[in-house]
C-alpha cells in the first residue's frame, strides 16, 4: 500500500507547537497571565478524504461530540479534551468549503480546501494492505495481552467490513490508506533513526542526555499520534452503523499499537534520570587516560588543587547530580519536564476514557479485547543519581584572570582543558564549569578554583628566530639556528651552545655555562656569549615556546626558542 503520510503527522505538529514550543520560549512564572481570546483554528486547511483535522477551540463542557456539515455530509466532531476536537474528512467533491462551527459557539467560519484526488477503484487492495500492516503490528507489540487486543480488533473489523456496501468500502478505503503504524516524521528527525519495516523501534535504553531529549520528543509525538484518533475511533464504534463501527475499529487498532509503543518509550525514558540539578565538581583523570573509568581523585574547590601547566592538556569528567521525572514536575519551573508530566497525564486520561467506551460496546466484538485502565506511571518520588555529564554540553565561562585562556575539547564524557597564559609567576584563578542544554531549559554552573603554574625553563630550547626589532628583520642564520639553551631549574644552572659556519657546515663555536635567576620576568645569566647582554626580558614562556628580548646599545633583539 502506498502510504499517505500527510494525515496524522500534521496534527502532531500542532500538538508539538502547543506542548513543546513553550519549552524553548516560556515566560517567567511571575509574569501575569494574559487572557487568551477564544479563536477557532484548524490544524490544516488543505485536505483530501480520510484526513483527520484537529480543531483548537475552548469547547462547551456539556457534550462529547457534535454534528457538523462538511460539504453536503454530516460529520461527527469529537471532543478530545476541553480545547481540542477532531473530525475525519468525508468523501466529497474537491473544492473550497466554508465551515460552520456555531454549534460549539465559534464565530469563525474557516476555509477548508478539498484538494483534487483520485477515486479508489480497488478498496479490497487497500483493506488487505492495512490488514498486512496490522499483522506486523500484532507481531511487534511487547506483550501477549496487547497482541490479543489487536487480534480481537482485527477479527471484528474483518466481520464488520464484510457487511459493508461497495460504496462504503470505497469511502472507508480513504481512511485505511492513511492509517499508519510507524514513527511520526518529527520523532524520526529528533531521534535520527528511521523505523524498520514501517513499525516503531523503541530503544532498549537511553545512554546520554541528548538521547533522552530525542526520546522525549519521540514519546510526545507518539502520544500525539494516538490520542486524537483514539478518541475519534472510540466515538465511531459506539455509533449504530456498521460503517462507523468498521471505521472506528480500523482506527482503534492502528492507534492502540501507536499508543502502546508510546508507553514502551515512556518506560525506557523513565529509567533515565534526565534532569541535571547540579554540577558537583571536576574529576581529574590521569594524564593520557582515555576513559572515565580510571578516575583517580574527585576535586572540588578544596584541596587537592587543580593545577595546569601552560600548554599541557588535562582531562576531566564533570560530575553532576541528576534527577528523574516525578509528579512534582507538574508544577516545575522547567517547562520541558513539566510538559512530560502534563502530556502523560492527558494521554492517560484520554486512553482510560477510550477503554470505558470500548468496554461498553464490546459485546458485539469477536472476543474480549481485555482493555484495562492505566495509571500514569509517573513516580511520586524522583529517582536520583550522580554521574558524568556529556562533555559536549559543558562550557567554560568567567575565567577570573584575563591573561589566562582555557580551551576545551569533548569526547564522550571526557572534557580536555588546556590552559595558556602570558604570566610571569604562578597564578591562582577561578572559572565556571557550565552544563548548558537550552533545548531542555537547563543551565547549571560550578565555580572552580585552579592554579596555572608559571612554565618552567627546565629543559633544552632551540633558537628558531632572531628578529632585529629596529627594522623587524629576522637575522637568524642557518648556523645560529642550531644554537641552544639548556636549563636545569632544580640547580638554577644552564648551558648555552653557539654555532658558526665552517667549510660549508655548521660547527660548535662556543659553549658557555653558569647560573641563572628568573625574577619578575627578567632572566639573568651569569655568563653569556661574548658581546651579548647577560640579561633578557621574558616575553613568553609556555610549555613549548620561549621568547627572550635582549637589549644593548645597538637596539633590541627578539629571540624565539622552541622546546626540544
Amino acid at each position: 500500500m502506498t502510504k499517505n503520510l500527510l494525515s496524522f503527522k500534521l496534527s502532531s505538529l500542532v500538538f508539538l507547537f502547543t506542548f513543546l514550543l513553550p519549552i524553548a520560549c516560556k515566560k517567567g512564572d511571575s509574569d501575569p497571565e494574559i487572557p487568551k481570546e477564544n479563536i477557532l483554528v484548524l490544524d490544516k486547511t488543505t485536505v483530501t478524504p480520510g484526513d483527520l483535522v484537529t480543531v483548537n477551540y475552548e469547547l462547551p463542557k456539556d457534550k462529547s461530540s457534535w454534528e457538523i456539515l462538511i460539504g453536503a455530509k454530516n460529520v461527527t466532531l469529537t471532543k478530545i479534551d476541553d480545547t481540542t476536537a477532531a473530525f475525519l474528512v468525508p468523501v466529497i467533491p474537491s473544492g473550497q468549503l466554508n465551515l460552520d462551527f456555531s454549534i460549539v459557539g465559534a464565530k469563525e467560519k474557516p476555509d477548508l480546501t478539498i484538494s483534487a484526488y483520485s477515486p479508489i477503484s480497488n478498496p479490497e487492495q487497500v483493506k488487505d494492505a492495512y490488514l498486512a500492516e496490522l499483522d506486523n503490528a500484532i507481531a511487534d507489540v511487547s506483550s501477549i495481552e496487547d497482541a490479543n487486543t489487536l487480534t480481537v480488533f482485527k477479527e471484528t473489523f474483518k466481520a464488520k467490513y464484510a457487511a459493508l456496501t461497495d460504496t462504503e468500502k470505497k469511502e472507508l478505503a480513504f481512511v485505511l490508506q492513511k492509517l499508519k503504524f510507524d514513527m511520526p516524521d518529527i520523532a524520526e528527525q529528533a531521534i535520527h533513526s528511521k523505523s524498520t519495516n514501517d513499525l516503531i523501534d523503541v530503544p532498549s535504553r537511553i545512554d546520554t542526555d541528548q538521547e533522552y531529549r530525542a526520546g522525549v520528543i519521540g514519546y510526545v509525538a507518539l502520544v500525539t499520534e494516538s490520542i486524537a484518533l483514539l478518541t475519534v475511533s472510540a466515538e465511531a464504534i459506539a455509533a449504530p452503523t456498521g460503517f462507523t463501527q468498521a471505521l472506528g475499529l480500523a482506527g482503534l487498532a492502528a492507534t492502540f499499537y501507536t499508543f502502546k509503543k508510546a508507553l514502551d518509550y515512556k518506560r525506557v525514558l523513565f529509567l533515565y534520570n534526565g534532569q541535571n540539578k547540579e554540577v558537583i565538581n571536576l574529576k581529574i583523570l590521569l594524564s593520557g587516560q582515555n576513559n572515565s573509568t580510571k578516575v583517580v581523585e574527585a576535586v572540588t574547590t578544596a584541596d587537592p588543587e587543580i593545577v595546569f601547566e601552560t600548554g599541557v592538556q588535562r582531562s576531566f569528567n564533570v560530575s553532576s547530580a541528576y534527577q528523574g521525572v516525578s509528579i512534582a514536575d507538574e508544577k516545575s519551573t522547567n517547562a520541558f519536564f513539566r510538559k512530560i508530566v502534563l502530556v502523560t497525564n492527558k494521554a492517560t486520561s484520554i486512553y482510560n476514557g477510550v477503554v470505558k467506551v470500548v468496554n461498553k460496546v464490546k459485546s458485539w466484538f469477536s472476543g474480549d479485547p481485555k482493555l484495562i485502565e492505566l495509571a500514569s506511571g509517573i513516580p511520586a518520588t524522583p529517582a536520583s543519581e550522580i554521574r558524568n555529564s556529556p562533555a559536549n554540553l559543558i562550557k567554560i565561562e568567567n575565567v577570573s584572570n584575563s591573561a589566562i585562556k582555557l580551551s576545551t575539547t569533548a569526547n564522550g564524557d571526557i572534557l580536555t582543558i588546556t590552559a595558556t597564559g602570558t604570566i610571569k609567576e604562578d597564578q591562582t584563578f577561578t572559572f565556571d564549569v557550565v552544563y548548558s542544554y537550552p533545548a531542555m531549559g537547563i543551565s547549571k554552573r560550578k565555580k572552580i578554583t585552579a592554579k596555572l603554574n608559571n612554565p618552567s625553563l627546565n629543559g633544552t630550547w632551540k633558537l628558531i628566530s632572531e628578529v632585529d626589532e629596529s627594522n623587524q628583520t629576522d637575522i637568524i642564520t642557518p648556523c645560529s639556528g642550531n644554537n641552544t639553551l639548556s636549563f636545569n631549574s632544580s640547580k638554577n644552572t644552564y648551558v648555552g651552545k653557539s654555532h658558526k659556519p665552517f667549510n660549508g657546515a655548521c660547527q660548535l663555536e662556543s659553549e658557555y655555562s653558569g647560573t641563572y635567576t628568573l625574577n619578575n620576568g627578567t632572566l639573568n645569566l651569569s655568563v653569556n656569549v661574548i658581546g651579548s647582554p647577560q640579561s633578557a626580558q621574558v616575553i613568553l614562556l609556555s610549555g613549548t615556546t620561549l621568547k627572550l628580548r635582549f637589549t644593548d646599545n645597538h637596539g633590541s633583539y627578539l629571540e624565539t626558542y622552541t622546546r626540544q
